[in-house]
Protein backbone atom coordinates (compact mmCIF):
# COMPACT_ATOMS: atom_id res chain seq x y z
CA UNK A 1 0.00 0.00 0.00
CA UNK A 2 1.91 3.15 -1.00
CA UNK A 3 -0.01 6.88 -1.42
CA UNK A 4 1.56 9.89 -2.97
CA UNK A 5 2.29 12.71 -1.06
CA UNK A 6 0.28 15.41 -2.35
CA UNK A 7 -2.85 13.07 -1.64
CA UNK A 8 -2.35 13.42 2.20
CA UNK A 9 -5.49 15.15 3.78
CA UNK A 10 -3.58 18.24 5.31
CA UNK A 11 -7.26 19.16 6.43
CA UNK A 12 -8.27 15.97 8.66
CA UNK A 13 -4.59 16.07 10.30
CA UNK A 14 -5.75 19.50 11.21
CA UNK A 15 -8.37 18.46 12.90
CA UNK A 16 -6.48 16.83 15.65
CA UNK A 17 -4.32 19.87 15.78
CA UNK A 18 -1.27 19.28 13.51
CA UNK A 19 -0.82 20.92 10.99
CA UNK A 20 1.04 21.17 7.59
CA UNK A 21 3.98 22.47 8.29
CA UNK A 22 4.13 19.73 11.50
CA UNK A 23 4.17 16.90 8.54
CA UNK A 24 6.21 18.09 6.46
CA UNK A 25 8.45 18.55 9.57
CA UNK A 26 8.68 14.77 10.02
CA UNK A 27 11.56 13.04 9.26
CA UNK A 28 11.77 11.19 5.87
CA UNK A 29 11.22 7.47 7.40
CA UNK A 30 8.33 9.09 9.40
CA UNK A 31 6.49 10.24 6.61
CA UNK A 32 7.44 7.14 4.46
CA UNK A 33 5.90 5.06 6.82
CA UNK A 34 2.77 7.33 6.80
CA UNK A 35 2.65 6.73 3.20
CA UNK A 36 2.83 3.05 3.22
CA UNK A 37 0.19 2.97 5.44
CA UNK A 38 2.10 2.51 8.72
CA UNK A 39 1.69 4.57 11.92
CA UNK A 40 3.62 7.36 12.88
CA UNK A 41 5.71 8.37 15.86
CA UNK A 42 3.74 8.97 19.05
CA UNK A 43 1.86 12.43 18.74
CA UNK A 44 0.42 14.56 21.03
CA UNK A 45 -3.03 15.40 19.45
CA UNK A 46 -6.43 17.34 20.10
CA UNK A 47 -9.80 15.48 20.10
CA UNK A 48 -11.22 18.64 19.23
CA UNK A 49 -13.27 19.40 22.30
CA UNK A 50 -9.76 20.74 24.25
CA UNK A 51 -8.42 17.94 25.35
CA UNK A 52 -5.23 16.27 24.56
CA UNK A 53 -3.73 12.57 24.08
CA UNK A 54 -1.11 10.30 22.83
CA UNK A 55 -1.98 8.65 20.13
CA UNK A 56 -0.19 7.63 16.48
CA UNK A 57 -1.70 7.76 13.18
CA UNK A 58 -2.23 6.06 9.95
CA UNK A 59 -3.64 6.92 6.30
CA UNK A 60 -6.27 4.03 4.92
CA UNK A 61 -8.32 4.64 1.26
CA UNK A 62 -11.72 5.88 1.68
CA UNK A 63 -14.36 4.34 -1.26
CA UNK A 64 -14.31 7.77 -2.79
CA UNK A 65 -10.28 7.51 -3.52
CA UNK A 66 -9.53 10.14 -0.94
CA UNK A 67 -7.72 9.02 2.18
CA UNK A 68 -8.96 8.90 5.68
CA UNK A 69 -6.68 9.33 8.74
CA UNK A 70 -7.30 6.96 11.39
CA UNK A 71 -6.16 7.63 15.21
CA UNK A 72 -4.04 4.89 17.27
CA UNK A 73 -4.68 5.76 21.06
CA UNK A 74 -2.81 4.49 23.75
CA UNK A 75 -4.46 1.29 24.84
CA UNK A 76 -4.48 0.06 28.86
CA UNK A 77 -4.03 -3.23 28.05
CA UNK A 78 -3.55 -5.64 24.79
CA UNK A 79 -6.66 -7.30 23.46
CA UNK A 80 -5.84 -10.81 22.35
CA UNK A 81 -7.68 -11.41 18.91
CA UNK A 82 -9.93 -14.72 19.98
CA UNK A 83 -8.72 -17.25 16.88
CA UNK A 84 -5.45 -17.34 18.90
CA UNK A 85 -4.62 -19.60 21.10
CA UNK A 86 -2.89 -19.94 24.80
CA UNK A 87 0.44 -20.14 23.39
CA UNK A 88 0.55 -17.46 21.12
CA UNK A 89 -1.55 -15.09 23.33
CA UNK A 90 1.52 -15.62 25.45
CA UNK A 91 3.49 -15.15 22.62
CA UNK A 92 2.22 -11.51 21.24
CA UNK A 93 2.10 -10.29 24.97
CA UNK A 94 5.49 -10.89 25.22
CA UNK A 95 6.51 -9.01 22.03
CA UNK A 96 6.82 -11.96 19.71
CA UNK A 97 5.61 -11.87 15.92
CA UNK A 98 3.25 -14.67 15.60
CA UNK A 99 1.30 -16.18 12.10
CA UNK A 100 -1.95 -17.72 12.92
CA UNK A 101 -4.90 -18.33 10.97
CA UNK A 102 -7.84 -15.86 10.65
CA UNK A 103 -11.12 -16.01 8.84
CA UNK A 104 -11.24 -13.98 6.04
CA UNK A 105 -14.53 -11.62 4.44
CA UNK A 106 -14.50 -14.62 1.55
CA UNK A 107 -15.25 -16.92 3.99
CA UNK A 108 -11.70 -19.11 4.21
CA UNK A 109 -9.06 -19.20 6.73
CA UNK A 110 -5.60 -17.93 5.11
CA UNK A 111 -2.71 -17.17 7.57
CA UNK A 112 -2.33 -13.87 9.21
CA UNK A 113 0.84 -12.11 10.77
CA UNK A 114 0.19 -10.41 14.21
CA UNK A 115 2.49 -8.04 16.38
CA UNK A 116 1.80 -6.06 19.39
CA UNK A 117 2.79 -2.26 19.28
CA UNK A 118 4.53 -1.60 22.30
CA UNK A 119 3.76 1.87 22.66
CA UNK A 120 0.21 1.64 22.42
CA UNK A 121 -0.37 -1.84 23.04
CA UNK A 122 -2.63 -2.12 19.82
CA UNK A 123 -2.37 -5.59 17.88
CA UNK A 124 -1.65 -5.45 14.19
CA UNK A 125 -2.24 -7.79 11.83
CA UNK A 126 -1.50 -8.13 7.87
CA UNK A 127 -2.89 -10.90 5.37
CA UNK A 128 0.68 -13.20 4.66
CA UNK A 129 -0.41 -13.40 0.85
CA UNK A 130 -0.32 -9.46 1.25
CA UNK A 131 3.01 -9.45 2.26
CA UNK A 132 5.78 -9.05 -0.60
CA UNK A 133 9.05 -10.41 0.41
CA UNK A 134 11.82 -9.13 -2.19
CA UNK A 135 14.28 -10.59 -3.76
CA UNK A 136 16.65 -8.87 -2.43
CA UNK A 137 17.62 -7.91 1.17
CA UNK A 138 20.63 -5.33 2.44
CA UNK A 139 21.95 -6.28 -1.17
CA UNK A 140 21.92 -10.07 -0.38
CA UNK A 141 19.59 -12.56 -2.73
CA UNK A 142 17.29 -14.56 -0.71
CA UNK A 143 17.22 -17.98 -0.64
CA UNK A 144 13.13 -19.99 -1.17
CA UNK A 145 13.72 -20.94 2.23
CA UNK A 146 14.76 -17.76 3.56
CA UNK A 147 11.30 -16.06 2.52
CA UNK A 148 9.49 -18.73 3.70
CA UNK A 149 11.05 -18.29 7.34
CA UNK A 150 10.43 -14.96 6.97
CA UNK A 151 6.64 -15.44 6.13
CA UNK A 152 6.32 -17.10 9.28
CA UNK A 153 7.70 -14.73 11.46
CA UNK A 154 10.87 -16.13 12.32
CA UNK A 155 14.59 -14.69 11.88
CA UNK A 156 17.29 -14.94 9.37
CA UNK A 157 20.72 -14.15 9.50
CA UNK A 158 22.24 -12.35 6.75
CA UNK A 159 26.32 -11.77 5.59
CA UNK A 160 25.77 -8.60 3.64
CA UNK A 161 28.25 -7.33 1.33
CA UNK A 162 30.28 -5.46 3.66
CA UNK A 163 31.10 -8.25 5.63
CA UNK A 164 28.65 -6.98 8.27
CA UNK A 165 25.91 -9.43 10.01
CA UNK A 166 22.11 -8.91 10.41
CA UNK A 167 19.28 -10.66 12.23
CA UNK A 168 16.84 -9.62 10.05
CA UNK A 169 12.63 -10.40 10.71
CA UNK A 170 9.72 -9.00 9.37
CA UNK A 171 8.10 -6.27 11.18
CA UNK A 172 4.65 -5.26 10.24
CA UNK A 173 4.88 -2.19 12.83
CA UNK A 174 8.15 -0.82 11.87
CA UNK A 175 8.36 2.26 9.64
CA UNK A 176 10.12 0.33 7.06
CA UNK A 177 8.75 -3.11 7.67
CA UNK A 178 11.48 -4.97 9.00
CA UNK A 179 13.53 -5.62 12.69
CA UNK A 180 17.29 -5.77 12.35
CA UNK A 181 19.78 -6.62 14.86
CA UNK A 182 23.30 -6.28 13.54
CA UNK A 183 25.78 -8.70 15.09
CA UNK A 184 29.32 -8.88 14.29
CA UNK A 185 31.39 -11.55 12.88
CA UNK A 186 32.50 -13.39 16.15
CA UNK A 187 29.03 -13.46 17.80
CA UNK A 188 27.28 -14.78 14.79
CA UNK A 189 30.08 -18.03 14.77
CA UNK A 190 29.89 -18.01 18.51
CA UNK A 191 26.22 -18.79 18.37
CA UNK A 192 26.32 -21.14 15.09
CA UNK A 193 29.20 -22.87 17.51
CA UNK A 194 26.66 -22.80 20.50
CA UNK A 195 23.64 -24.10 18.27
CA UNK A 196 26.31 -26.90 16.79
CA UNK A 197 27.91 -28.17 20.26
CA UNK A 198 24.31 -28.04 21.58
CA UNK A 199 23.23 -30.01 19.00
CA UNK A 200 26.28 -32.65 18.98
CA UNK A 201 25.83 -32.40 22.54
CA UNK A 202 22.29 -33.94 22.41
CA UNK A 203 23.17 -36.03 20.16
CA UNK A 204 26.21 -37.67 22.29
CA UNK A 205 23.81 -37.57 25.07
CA UNK A 206 20.94 -39.90 23.36
CA UNK A 207 23.88 -42.00 21.70
CA UNK A 208 24.94 -42.68 25.27
CA UNK A 209 21.33 -43.48 26.97
CA UNK A 210 20.76 -45.64 24.05
CA UNK A 211 23.67 -47.36 24.44
CA UNK A 212 23.07 -47.70 28.17
CA UNK A 213 20.13 -49.02 27.74
CA UNK A 214 20.88 -51.34 25.53
CA UNK A 215 23.54 -52.72 27.28
CA UNK A 216 21.55 -52.81 30.46
CA UNK A 217 19.06 -55.15 28.38
CA UNK A 218 21.54 -57.44 27.51
CA UNK A 219 22.60 -58.06 30.39
CA UNK A 220 19.30 -58.77 31.71
CA UNK A 221 18.31 -60.83 29.29
CA UNK A 222 21.31 -62.91 30.11
CA UNK A 223 20.17 -62.86 33.99
CA UNK A 224 17.02 -63.65 32.81
CA UNK A 225 17.40 -67.13 30.67
CA UNK A 226 19.82 -68.23 33.87
CA UNK A 227 17.02 -67.81 36.44
CA UNK A 228 14.18 -68.78 34.47
CA UNK A 229 16.42 -72.19 33.22
CA UNK A 230 17.22 -72.44 37.20
CA UNK A 231 13.50 -72.10 38.08
CA UNK A 232 14.02 -69.01 40.17
CA UNK A 233 11.63 -67.27 37.79
CA UNK A 234 8.16 -68.35 37.45
CA UNK A 235 6.74 -68.58 34.55
CA UNK A 236 7.20 -70.53 30.49
CA UNK A 237 10.71 -70.90 28.88
CA UNK A 238 9.06 -70.09 26.18
CA UNK A 239 8.39 -66.74 26.69
CA UNK A 240 9.58 -64.30 25.18
CA UNK A 241 12.60 -62.56 27.20
CA UNK A 242 11.66 -58.89 26.01
CA UNK A 243 8.44 -59.72 27.50
CA UNK A 244 9.67 -60.97 30.72
CA UNK A 245 11.99 -57.95 30.80
CA UNK A 246 9.11 -55.64 30.98
CA UNK A 247 7.44 -57.67 33.80
CA UNK A 248 10.93 -57.24 35.65
CA UNK A 249 11.02 -53.88 35.39
CA UNK A 250 7.49 -53.29 36.39
CA UNK A 251 8.11 -55.22 39.85
CA UNK A 252 11.38 -53.30 40.20
CA UNK A 253 8.86 -49.62 39.67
Amino acid sequence: MNFEAKNIPYELLEKVGLKKKDVLSWSPDELKALLSGRTTQLKTISDGQGNHLQAKLSLYPESDGSLGVKVHPVRTKVEVPTNLNREQAKELKEGKTVVANQLSKNGTKEPYMYKVDPETNEVFRTRIGNINVPRYLEGVELSQDQKAALLKGKEIELVKPDGKVEKIAINIIAPNGYSRTPLNYQESQKEQMSKTEKNEAEGVDISAKKTAKEGDDISLKKEIKDKVKAGLIAGPLGMAVDETIKQVKGRKR
